[in-house]
This record gives structure tokens, C-alpha cells and sequence, in this order.
């Protein structure tokens, strides 16, 4: 039952009061309620902001949230901006309290969370929404908590604006948010934290207090995650690690786009992880049909095979993990702009080129090597960029030997292969039924290493497994 609106009274007005929100409360777009607060599990006296498809609730005694009418997909009060500056807080009092000094500034409709965003899906709608509003800023001034959430909002913020754009306001000793400071030091004390904010982009330069939060994090938790899947042939050798570059290759017919397909249904399931997938060679519905065969441990069609319903959870499951793109838009500028669009839209964890000899260029060098290397170049700034492990699948020059397992300095073009990569793994038959996993560079020891390890393959059901190991169950 959606929560009874009516217009702001002395209850909400005194709230607002006690954080110096006084002269703006009538230009802001406040109502009052008793809605449900699933947190306290009953409903409460709460001061209600207003989103063209939503309200969200805060209770007036203690910090509890709430949203009724739907789920807010715009920034608040986005369609007042006068245009300039655009300021970007993490809470709407934190926007009232900088309304309160004169200065408009809008809030994320949906707050900041400490803990990492391994699946974004929508939760970002609103940075694509507001697209106009960013694209006529003239600078888009982040004013997110001084806390864990709220670097950890920036970061997500800064991935998806013009980094050129974007400045970050500091706040004094003491003070977490806008609004505290309001409240410590005045109006006065805000302004000038407003005017004293730093510009995140000067090209080609960073200074080392850029990377302090990170750096301290380094420091109290060691190396930023590595995600294993719990396959020890695999773990052993690779991880999956936000920003990484792989360059996946292996001899035609040995089965380095099976095991990549395997491998990637792994990190879906386990860990929620959403992927853009630009595939040439492949047709969608086979692909389709092997990740379906994947997630179910059985064959996709006969007597032992998927039922109807379970290729309809299987395609749902597929729909909301894998997004794929158009093979025909082969430029790799164009590959990198769906890649960035979807990072936008969807927050997508991984990227993957499959494969590389069908990935064209508008402007290719006459000189071989020096292409490749632009091309793959273009790739790997999208994966630092936007924090998108980006993996490209390349053929080599030519078959070898069964002995000789093919490495980056193998792939027809360039060395680039080899020295561009940040994890370099191939993937070769070993004897039937069995696969080889062989690492051949790990830039960073605590990602992976340098060697091999066999894995036994199901030829039926898409799977790998290391030897001795039986699944005992679908993946659920």
C-alpha cells in the first residue's frame, strides 16, 4: 500500500531547521507521510522528496529510507538546473543545504554503498538519463560523503562522465557531507569548499594524492581483488580482475572460445558479473544455446537435454548477464563506444573481442605492427579506463606443432600481443577430452602465473572440469 502524501508541516519544517535548511524549504519539492520502513518494520513519520516517479522517504527520528511509487531513475530536481556548474551530491539534504547558499545542486536518487558494485544494472539510469545536462555542463562538481561510499560512489560516477569534466569538492577537518558542514560552520564555510574544488582531469598528469583513498586501501586490504572461480586449473594460473587486459589465443578447432564461453558463465553465476560480448564468428543463438548447455550441465536439445522451461530461465539468466553486440560495427572505435555505452547503461564487469582478426580500423597504418598496436592500444585504455576486464581472443600466424603451444609472440601482426597484455593464456588440446590452460605472462604475481595445468572437457554440455573432479549438480 503506497504511503498518503500531503504537504510539509511543522514536523518536516523543524527537521530541516535543525540543519540550517530554512529560506529553500519552499522552493524544494517536499511532502510528508507515515510510509513503511521495511528497516524498522513498521511505518513512521518520514519527510518525503520528490522525484517525477517516485518519492523517497526519510524518517524524521533517526536515518531510515524508503521509496514509494516506483524506483527514482533521474537526478533530483534535474529539470531546475539554470545551467553552468552542475553539482552532484550524494543525498537530497546535502542538495538542500547548498540550495540554502544560493547554489543549485542536484542528488543521485539512490545514495552511495560501501560494499563493491559487482552488478550495477540499472542503478546508474540515472547518469544516462541526465546525458543532455552532462553533455551542456561546464563542469559537473561531485560533492559525494567523506567515507568509504562515498569514494566509492565517485569512482562509479567518474566512469561514467567526461573525466575532463569532472571536479571534486574537499571538505574541512571533521565535516562528512555538505550539509555537516552547514551545520558546523555555515554558509560561508560551504561556498568556499565549493570554490575550492579540485579538478580531477589535467591531462597526462596525476598527482600521487589522486591515488591516496587507493592507495590506502592497498595498504589496510593488500591487492585489489582477484576473483577465482574454484577451479583449481584455473585458479592457479588466472583471475579475473577488474581493468585487466587477457589476451585469450590458442591453434583453430582447440576450444579457447568453449572455454571461454565456460569461464564466463562461471563469473555470471558466481559472482553476478555482467558482460559485453562483441562475437563474429559466432551466430547469438549458438552462443546462446552453449552458455544455456553450460549453466544446466546438459546438452541443449535430445532425450537428455534441456527442457522448454529451462531454456527459458536459461535465456532470462543469459538476457540479464550477456549483452550482445553487433558484429557488422567492426571499427575498433565503434567496438569501444558500445563497450562505453554499456559500462554506462549496464555496468558491465567484462568485455570481450572474439575475434581479433575480424576487428577493423577506419584508418589503418600502412605498417602492420604499428595498426596493431593502435588497435590494441584503444582496447586496453578502455579497460583501464573504465575498469572493464577486457579480453580479446586472436588466432595465431600459423598451426603448430602438438608440442609447441602457441603464445602471444605466436599471434600473426605484431610483439604488441605479447607486450600490451596484462595476463596472456592459451588454450590447447592435450589429448582427447582434455585441455591444457597455459599461462604465458602475468604482469601482476598476484593475479596469476606462469605455467599450466590440464582440465578435462565435456564436449556435451560445454563444461571443464579439473581431472578427478565430477559436478555432482547443475549450477543453480
Amino acid at each position: 500500500m503506497e504511503a498518503a502524501v500531503s504537504p510539509i508541516t511543522d514536523l518536516s519544517i523543524n527537521f530541516l531547521k535543525e540543519r540550517n535548511i530554512i529560506n529553500s524549504v519552499p522552493s524544494l519539492p517536499l511532502v510528508e507521510g507515515t510510509p513503511y520502513f521495511g528497516t524498522l518494520g513498521r511505518e513512521a513519520p518520514a519527510v518525503g522528496f520528490q522525484y517525477s516517479n517516485a518519492v523517497k522517504w526519510r524518517t524524521l527520528d533517526g536515518k531510515y529510507f524508503t521509496q514509494s511509487g516506483g524506483a527514482a531513475k533521474e537526478l533530483w530536481c534535474l529539470d531546475e538546473w539554470p545551467g553552468g556548474d552542475l553539482v552532484i551530491v550524494e543525498g537530497e539534504l546535502d542538495a538542500a543545504a547548498f540550495r540554502e547558499c544560493g547554489v543549485f545542486a542536484t542528488s543521485v536518487p539512490n545514495g552511495a554503498n560501501d560494499k563493491p558494485i559487482k552488478n550495477s544494472g540499472s542503478k546508474f539510469d540515472y547518469i544516462v538519463n541526465a546525458k543532455e545536462a552532462i553533455d551542456r555542463a561546464d563542469r559537473i562538481i561531485i560533492a559525494t560523503d567523506n567515507d568509504r561510499a562515498g569514494d566509492m560512489l565517485f569512482n562509479e560516477l567518474v566512469q561514467r562522465l567526461p573525466p575532463h569534466k569532472v571536479w571534486r569538492v574537499a571538505y574541512p577537518e571533521g565535516c562528512k557531507d555538505p550539509n555537516h558542514i552547514l551545520i558546523k560552520h555555515g554558509k560561508q564555510a560551504l561556498l568556499d569548499a565549493l570554490e575550492g574544488c579540485v579538478s580531477i582531469a589535467i591531462p597526462g598528469i596525476r598527482s600521487a594524492n589522486d591515488f591516496l583513498p587507493e592507495l590506502i586501501d592497498y595498504w589496510e586490504n593488500g591487492p585489489p581483488g582477484a576473483d577465482k572461480i574454484g577451479i583449481t586449473a584455473v585458479d592457479r594460473l588466472h583471475s579475473f580482475c577488474p581493468g585487466q587486459f587477457t589476451i585469450l589465443t590458442g591453434v583453430p578447432g582447440h576450444g579457447k572460445s568453449s572455454w571461454l564461453n565456460w569461464y564466463l558463465m562461471q563469473l555470471a553465476v558466481q559472482y553476478d558479473y555482467t558482460f559485453g560480448v562483441w562475437s563474429a564468428e559466432m551466430p547469438v543463438v549458438m552462443l546462446q544455446s552453449l552458455l544455456a548447455s553450460i549453466k544446466y550441465n546438459k546438452p541443449f536439445r535430445g532425450p537428455i537435454g534441456l527442457t522448454m522451461e529451462e531454456v527459458m530461465e536459461a535465456n532470462e539468466f543469459i538476457a540479464n548477464h550477456f549483452f550482445f553486440m553487433d558484429p557488422d560495427l567492426s571499427d575498433v572505435k565503434q567496438i569501444v563506444n558500445m563497450a562505453t555505452a554499456l559500462k554506462a547503461r549496464n555496468g558491465i564487469n567484462g568485455m570481450i573481442i572474439d575475434p581479433w582478426n575480424m576487428v577493423t580500423a577506419s584508418k589503418e597504418h600502412e605498417n602492420i605492427s604499428v595498426a596493431t598496436e593502435g588497435k590494441l592500444r584503444q582496447f586496453r585504455n578502455f579497460a583501464r579506463q573504465y575498469n572493464v576486464n577486457t579480453i580479446l581472443v586472436a588466432h595465431p600466424y600459423k598451426f603448430h606443432a602438438t608440442d609447441r603451444v602457441p603464445q602471444g609472440y605466436d599471434i600473426s601482426g605484431s610483439a604488441a600481443f605479447f607486450n600490451m597484455a596484462d595476463s596472456g593464456i592459451t588454450i590447447s588440446t592435450s589429448s582427447p577430452g582434455k585441455s591444457m590452460l597455459t599461462c604465458w605472462k602475468a604482469k601482476f604475481q598476484h593475479y596469476g602465473a606462469i605455467g599450466g595445468q590440464e582440465m578435462v572437457f565435456d564436449i556435451h554440455t560445454g563444461r571443464y572440469r579439473d581431472p578427478g573432479f565430477e559436478y555432482i549438480k547443475e549450477v543453480q
